[in-house]
């Protein structure tokens, strides 16, 4: 008997941003391939023609890759790498997204998420496992453009219907029948069986992609080439940015002198807390800046990076209102901190730093020192890339300060406005500009599964009622496979009137909390059926809820304390 051969793979979720109603892909695509290759097939797979130009962007680790590599990406923090000769291994084995951008012009920005890695890929063909939403037409000027077109074609008698109609045919589609929902999975997989065939080979194809579609629609000479290896030969070599980069003592020494040259103009006389200050550096992402120390006690400075980060200082912010824990707002922060604290809040790893740089802090609130904050993670030392970029933010932070305070700007901070300071190239901009949003933006887990649903809805019922919450265990946990130490959660689910905790679920740092809740009480219901009723005490995880009640038939309570889960918790605690 012939023994199959399972190939190694990834599950990819590649997504149009900013599309609405969403327009995605989940496939499997073969490792072993180029970034070449892999625009290829995620240009077939998603509808795209392939006539544009393409890159791919791993913006945690600072890496473009496209087909002719600019050099002057450098200049904006990123490495450049060419397509064609960079296997896409190491990047897809250590990074959980990536950006891929079609067509330099419309800019089509697609988010990948690496969902899965896998081992047993039975196929010899790149599958494409589920999808959503038609891909929008070529050159139509981005999703703007699309949904223009899209209305118009409702109407035939709008006045541009007929140059609609006509530009379409021009550029090889068809008016008629267009469904923005449809999406053919079925001839989609049955091409990429029949063009896009695994190969073994002793090397990958490492053809541009201009030449990949030569061999496939002219020359038919096949597709992918994959490397073949036996597990215990030699790893791929690593990006040099991938993983987590200590960074070096002179890049310490310049962010320990930016904090210096910042504390001399003593902003937290000026400012406070809850004054957001928005700097633009010409970076990826604007930075939101909370000054702490306008009580005169505790000194420092806390960044929030981008919209993201920002709505995890909103979750501070309201978690009173909101009934969230201090434990879990706090678990749930993407930030960078500065701080002027005690010797004794400092690990081993920074008054190390202190000492290689010839500081002498003395007294009290005087030791500075950094911290990195990320979700699923305990605060944790700065990497390289991190204490890079809080240099960069606390050298414009000074000027912002300087400018504020000289031009004697005004602004309604309590109104929901920010101090704009922006200094990009020779231009200088500060002035009163009103915040993004001004509340906590929690997310809403919606389940799609139609047969899921079904089954919620047919449901059994019992008299159960239940607590459910997701709590932070605000505690080091150190694993080899992280980077840094992680800080997990559980979801919980206790039964009310026996006091008995139905489950206690620990997520990892790659776990999606959110997900692994609804999980668990889906499970109780498909084991005992729907319960009577779910108890939580946050807005938050209302949410999470909400749906998987209203389709089971549940009443979702909003209450002020889960007494079942607290007691629980407790115990852990003191154990």
């Amino acid at each position: 008997m012939q023994r199959r051969t399972y190939m190694k793979a990834y599950q990819l979720k590649v997504s149009i941003k900013n599309a609405h109603p969403p327009i995605w892909r989940r496939c499997i695509i073969p490792a072993g391939i180029t970034f070449s290759q892999l625009g290829v097939l995620l240009n077939e797979i998603m509808g795209w023609n392939g006539s544009h130009l393409f890159s791919f962007e791993f913006r945690d680790i600072g890496v473009r890759i496209e087909e002719v590599p600019d050099d002057d990406w450098g200049y904006w923090g990123f490495d450049a790498e060419e397509a064609s000769e960079t296997l896409i291994d190491p990047y897809m084995e250590h990074s959980k997204w990536f950006t891929y951008t079609y067509d330099f012009g419309d800019d089509w920005e697609h988010r990948a998420d690496i969902e899965a890695v896998l081992t047993d890929f039975k196929e010899t063909h790149p599958v494409v496992v589920k999808a959503k939403g038609a891909c929008p037409f070529e050159d139509c000027g981005w999703l703007q453009g699309y949904y223009h077109i899209l209305e118009v074609l409702k109407d035939p008698a709008h006045e541009e219907y007929r140059d609609v109609v006509e530009w379409l045919k021009n550029t090889g589609y068809t008016a008629d029948g267009f469904d923005p929902a449809y999406y053919d999975m079925v001839e989609i997989n049955r091409e990429l069986e029949q063009n896009f065939q695994i190969r073994f080979v002793k090397k990958p194809d490492k053809s541009c992609s201009a030449e990949l579609y030569e061999k496939l629609f002219r020359s038919n000479e096949g597709f992918l080439e994959v490397m073949q290896r036996s597990n215990n030969e030699g790893n791929e070599k690593m990006p040099e940015t991938a993983g987590r980069t200590e960074a070096g003592i002179q890049e310490w020494k310049a962010l320990y002198e930016a904090a210096m040259a910042l504390k001399e103009q003593k902003p937290w006389e000026t400012f406070y807390d809850m004054d957001l200050i928005t700097l633009d550096g010409g970076w990826e992402k604007e930075a939101y800046v909370s000054v702490l120390g306008k009580g005169g006690e505790c000194y420092g400075f806390n960044i929030y990076e981008g919209p993201d980060g920002l709505n995890d200082f909103m979750m501070l912010t309201y978690s009173d209102r909101m009934n969230i824990s201090s434990d879990f707002a706090m678990s749930c922060q993407n930030n960078l901190t500065c701080y002027w604290g005690n010797r004794e809040e400092l690990t081993e790893g920074q008054r190390r730093i202190i000492k290689d740089l010839g500081y002498k802090f003395r007294g009290r609130n005087q030791w500075l020192y950094f911290l990195s904050f990320k979700k699923g993670y305990f605060p944790y030392n700065m990497d390289q890339s991190e204490v890079r970029r809080m240099t960069s933010y606390l050298t414009l932070l000074k000027d912002a300060v300087i400018y504020y305070k000289e031009n004697k700007v005004e602004v309604k901070f309590d109104e929901g406005e920010t101090f704009y300071y922006s200094s990009v190239g020779k231009k200088v901009t500060g002035e009163a500009q009103a915040l993004p949003f001004t509340g906590y933006n929690f997310p809403v887990l919606t389940l799609t599964d139609e047969e899921l649903l079904a089954d919620l809805k047919r449901s059994e019922k019992c008299s159960a009622v239940l607590e459910a919450d997701i709590v932070s265990l605000n505690t080091s946990v150190r694993d080899d496979k992280y980077e840094r130490p992680a800080n997990p959660y559980f979801c919980l689910l206790a039964d009310v009137r026996s006091g008995i905790m139905l489950a206690a679920e620990m997520t990892g740092p790659e776990e999606d909390e959110k997900i692994i809740l609804a999980e668990t009480l889906l499970t109780f219901i498909s084991q005992y059926g729907a319960p009577k009723e779910v108890r939580v005490r946050s807005v938050l995880i209302e949410a999470i809820l909400e749906q998987t009640c209203r389709e089971g038939g549940i009443k979702l309570r909003r209450v002020k304390r889960l007494p079942q889960i607290e007691e629980f918790m407790d115990g852990m605690r003191r154990f």
